[in-house]
């Protein structure tokens, strides 16, 4: 019996927007998929949709602040995809094994069906040292740290082919680390228009809805953001709503807490499945993408940023390398990480001028085509024809 793709990440297949384009993408080229991922709170076992086949191991997603829990996770992980990749690859035989970070050394998990003739291609998503250099905040000359970027170089070598989320990842991080660039091809993670449809009944009210949707997670400036509110005289004009669930849960309930917002920020500790974002957010007018600038965000291109977008939605965001490198001012509202002032004045004049918020999305709406994920899905669909013609090749 033959499936073309196997698709594996240590992540829940309805809220991961990257795993659900790539699969799509691969079953729209006529591919048969079967993609590998972690039990869900949402559902589980196995589900059929068009050429996509979704198998849940018996784990679920660690999400703390342990060094130590995360590394046991990461590890019971591999073992289980390791048993279950060798098991089905003995069914199936899989032209293709795509393996999506973090961690990256799970590709290993893929022996067998390497073995067998298949190409191993490495997803990074985000790159691992980086992440857990902010995460866990040790240093480049730590052991940890040297661990994490031998265990990726290693990966990537070990993988047929590397693919990442954009040009700044590729230039000054993957490449620096050793990896050779024509190995690395760039899928940039734009949103998919089929999903995230521009809103046609946008129009702002008397109070200004904003809105942060994703992870909960220290790094994404929330300590910032809460302050910031704490001080505006300007609460009866707006309100805000965070979406998510991640390790800061607690702290951001307690942070709701100690300055007295809870009447104007309100927290919906829940996630959702990708698909059903459009209309969660559908009737906000403004989006926050913080981050408070680390190793790991300094080369982060939202995937939130980049939905709401789409959406219509103007977006309050920093200015990264990777935002820098694809947006210039016109589409977004940027704010200095490090200057919390810059934030506090940009709400102000926002607040005070929410023509400026239509005057942003109206330079959006002009620019949305030049950020699709269909532009994206053919580059993918292409590194995917070359492996297989590859392997043809390589037999004749």
């Amino acid at each position: 019996m033959n499936k073309d793709i196997l698709m594996v990440a240590y992540s829940e297949y309805e809220t991961d927007a990257r795993i659900i384009k790539e699969s799509e993408s691969a079953a729209e080229a006529g591919l048969g998929v079967d993609v590998l991922v972690l039990k869900s709170r949402t559902s589980n076992g196995m589900r059929i949709h068009k050429n996509i086949r979704v198998l849940k191991i018996n784990q679920r997603r660690y999400r703390g602040r342990s060094n130590f829990r995360y590394i046991l996770a990461y590890m019971f992980f591999f073992i289980r995809i390791l048993l279950r990749i060798t098991i089905l690859s003995l069914k199936m035989r899989y032209r293709i094994i795509h393996i999506n970070n973090m961690p990256d050394f799970i590709v290993f998990a893929a022996i067998v069906p390497k073995l067998k003739g298949a190409s191993l291609i490495l997803d990074i998503h985000d790159p691992m040292p980086n992440t857990f250099l902010t995460k866990f905040k040790s240093g480049r000359s730590s052991l940890w740290y040297k661990l994490l970027l031998f265990q990726e170089t290693v990966s990537a070598k070990f993988a047929d082919h590397v693919i990442t989320v954009n040009d700044p990842v590729k230039d000054e991080i993957l490449i620096k680390e050793g990896i050779p660039g024509d190995k690395i091809s760039v899928v940039r993670n734009f949103a998919d228009s089929k999903v995230f449809r521009l809103i046609d009944h946008y129009h702002l009210n008397t109070k200004i809805g904003i809105v942060f949707y994703g992870t909960i997670a220290e790094r994404f400036g929330f300590r910032t953001i809460l302050k910031v509110i704490s001080q505006l005289n300007m609460h009866d004009k707006f309100y805000f709503k965070i979406i998510g669930n991640g390790d800061f849960s607690t702290q951001l309930k307690q942070l709701i807490s100690e300055y007295h917002l809870e009447s104007i920020v309100e927290f919906d500790n829940n996630t959702y499945p990708v698909k059903e974002i459009p209309e969660i957010v559908g009737n906000f007018h403004l989006g926050i993408v913080s981050y408070d600038l680390s190793p790991a965000t300094e080369y982060m291109l939202p995937v939130k940023m980049l939905e709401m977008l789409l959406l219509g939605i103007p977006v309050i965001t920093i200015r990264n390398k990777a935002i820098g490198y694809y947006f210039d001012d016109n589409v977004y509202f940027k704010y200095d990480p490090g200057e919390p002032d810059t934030l506090k004045e940009l709400l102000e004049n926002v607040l005070r001028n929410p023509g400026l918020i239509e005057e942003k999305r109206s330079s959006i709406c002009t620019r949305r085509s030049e950020f699709l994920w269909e532009n994206e899905s053919k580059i993918y669909q292409q590194i995917l024809k070359n492996l297989m013609e590859k392997q043809v090749y390589e037999k004749n």
